[in-house]
């Protein structure tokens, strides 16, 4: 009988132990875990935001908000600080029903705008794919070539990038420089 009582005093103090870690977690709210190698953790909802610190894959952080879209997750960190991360690579773990919808911050108009030269962007949508120009307002948007790795010159009038010579990764390849015409009239 005795041993009963023993083993029931201790199953009870694991069940209040459990029960407390459980109530711990919840009150912490529902938690975000980084998916890929590295992740920006950035001072609002988009790629335009100053990114803060990188997360590393592992990482966990706890939920305080949401966009209105779903698709950014307000986090704070184990120290504190606060962020957003892409929920396109992060795992989420508990119940998403109570995380709030969060106003974020403006972005900066500094931030809203690429960096350009010569108030020319050059882009590309995939290595080694389309070489697109545009102006730096968003007009203008022409097709250039292809190549990798596209970079404009300081006076925006020349295009540099690179091709492989051979049909795989890892070959050699020639550097190439273009000239690119800008558009009349365009900002």
């Amino acid at each position: 009988m005795r041993q009963f009582f023993r083993l029931l005093a201790i199953f009870s103090i694991a069940v209040l132990w459990l029960g407390a870690m459980g109530a711990a977690q919840a009150a912490d709210g529902p938690t975000v875990t980084v998916t890929v190698d590295a992740l920006n953790l950035r001072q609002g909802p988009g790629t335009g935001y100053t990114i803060v610190d990188v997360l590393r894959s592992g990482n966990s952080a706890t939920v305080t908000g949401r966009d209105a879209a779903g698709t950014w997750y307000q986090v704070k960190l184990a120290d504190g600080r606060t962020g957003w991360v892409s929920g396109s690579f992060v795992q989420f773990s508990g119940d998403a029903t109570g995380v709030p919808v969060v106003q974020a911050a403006t972005m900066p108009a500094s931030a809203a705008v690429p960096a350009a030269k010569g108030n020319t962007l050059v882009f590309q949508t995939e290595s080694g794919g389309p070489i697109y120009v545009m102006n730096a307002n968003g007009s203008n948007l022409r097709y250039l070539t292809t190549g990798i790795d596209p970079a404009i010159s300081p006076d925006g009038k020349q295009v540099a990038f690179t091709r492989w010579a051979g049909s795989s990764t890892g070959v050699p390849g020639d550097l190439w420089v273009i000239r690119q015409r800008r558009a009349q009239g365009a900002g």
